[in-house]
């Protein structure tokens, strides 16, 4: 059947096998940083407003945010959960 394929055929399966296989790994590497996050014993980070230098903590929050980092806003601080699929990169910024 496979050799009945257009060529175009062929270059859109292949298209669809690579966006899976990509995809997948990605699901996979996030599921796993959840479940890393859950089982650790710091669940979450906090970064308090009242620093000494606030802007620095508001850029920090900032790149946080462009990576796709989840975070909860309080009254005095931001709360950084662990158990989620962008917490390599929360880490490696806290």
């Amino acid at each position: 059947m496979l050799a009945f394929l257009t060529k175009k055929d062929r270059i859109e399966r292949d298209a669809c096998i690579d966006y899976y296989e990509n995809h997948h790994d990605f699901v996979t590497l996030g599921r796993r940083e959840i479940t890393q996050g859950e089982s650790d014993s710091g669940k979450a980070q906090e970064i308090p407003t009242a620093q000494r230098d606030p802007s620095a903590a508001i850029q920090r929050e900032s790149a946080l945010a462009l990576g796709g980092v989840e975070m909860s806003v309080t009254d005095s601080s931001v709360i950084v959960p662990m158990a989620q699929s962008f917490r390599a990169h929360a880490k490696d910024l806290l």
